[in-house]
């Protein structure tokens, strides 16, 4: 032990000593001192994850193979991108993002990093497209003047059976806000067609809105 650490641990046991002793002894001493005879180095490292999670698609069925919205959330990247069916990297530089594909089974793998650690982050998700299981005509109401209507489909089949916050807005003419009421898409006044027409049977015009709640029977909420 260096001479300078064998006083400084001399004085704290001694220290320690009269601390603890009995009596109103008077606690004398001198000061000890010393000079630094080794220096430490220390590296700190850093360590941050970054977080990942799809929000859609999930794994379930979807009416379209267009424009389907790729929804997700992140945290701590620096740098993010996608890939459908281990196929070409896309970066992504905003949140929701929208691609193509075709029917049947497709998986979408996301991926995410930051410059602190470079550990790739990687998530996944299998879905499906057929358009033959089920259909939504709202051309009516995925124009510009849509408002906030409802994406129909982007609204899986799984999820078309217990939908809610369903709308149907014409910007310039008027709303319906079926809001937390709950609406099976595929229950209409013909389920076996695997067709739900909301351009035929609902309508909006000035001081006037319409919907035909025979056809629509599930909408009438």
């Amino acid at each position: 032990m260096e001479k300078g650490g064998l006083i400084f641990l001399i004085a704290i046991i001694l220290s320690s000593f009269f601390i603890s002793g009995i009596g109103n002894s008077t606690i004398t001493g001198s000061t000890v001192t010393g000079e630094v005879t080794e220096s430490v180095s220390l590296t700190i490292t850093l360590s941050v994850s970054v977080e990942l999670d799809i929000l859609h698609p999930r794994n379930h069925t979807y009416y379209s193979s267009k424009n389907i919205p790729l929804n997700f959330t992140v945290k701590s990247q620096d740098s993010i991108w996608y890939s459908l069916d281990s196929g070409a990297n896309t970066t992504i530089n905003y949140i929701v993002v929208k691609f193509n594909t075709t029917e049947g089974s497709h998986t979408i793998f996301l991926y995410a990093n930051n410059s602190i650690n470079w550990t790739i982050t990687s998530r996944n998700v299998t879905f499906f497209v057929n358009s033959t299981k089920s259909n939504v005509l709202y051309g009516n109401y995925s124009n510009s003047l849509k408002g906030i209507s409802t994406d129909f489909n982007a609204t899986s089949y799984e999820d078309a059976q217990n939908l809610t916050n369903a709308v149907l807005e014409n910007a310039e003419s008027g709303k319906m806000d079926f809001g937390s009421n709950i609406i099976n898409l595929t229950d209409d006044e013909n389920p076996e067609d695997n067709q739900l027409d909301l351009d035929s049977h609902t309508n909006f015009s000035f001081n006037r809105s319409f919907l035909n709640s025979t056809a629509l029977g599930n909408f009438k909420k």
